[in-house]
C-alpha cells in the first residue's frame, strides 16, 4: 500500500514537472532611440593658403604667381566645403544623417 503511495506521489511529481509553465520560445528584439549628441561646428584652424599676398609678392614671375593663385583658389574652395559641411551638420535634423 505505501509502495502505491509512494508510486502515485512519484508519478505526479514527475508529470507536474514536464507540463511546467513558461514561455515557448525566446525573441531578442532591438530598439532603436535617438541620443542626441553635441554638434561640433569647429572645423579646425584657417590654413595658410598659397595665394598669401607675402607669398605672391615673393614669386620670381608672373608663371610662379599664375600657379600660387591656382593652387591657392582650390585651397580656398576646399576650405568652404569644409565650412558648408560643419555648418549643415549641425543644422540637419536630429536623425538624419548629413548629406
Amino acid at each position: 500500500m505505501t509502495r502505491a503511495i509512494i508510486a502515485a506521489a512519484l508519478c505526479a511529481l514527475l508529470a507536474a514537472c514536464g507540463t511546467a509553465s513558461g514561455p515557448d520560445r525566446v525573441t531578442i528584439q532591438q530598439q532603436l532611440v535617438p541620443v542626441a549628441v553635441a554638434c561640433d561646428a569647429d572645423p579646425g584652424l584657417r590654413p595658410a593658403f598659397a595665394d598669401a599676398p607675402a607669398a605672391i609678392a615673393a614669386a620670381p614671375n608672373i608663371f610662379e604667381r599664375a600657379k600660387l593663385y591656382a593652387a591657392g583658389r582650390q585651397q580656398h574652395l576646399d576650405w568652404e566645403a569644409r565650412l558648408e559641411a560643419s555648418r549643415t551638420g549641425c543644422a540637419a535634423p536630429q536623425g538624419t544623417p548629413p548629406r
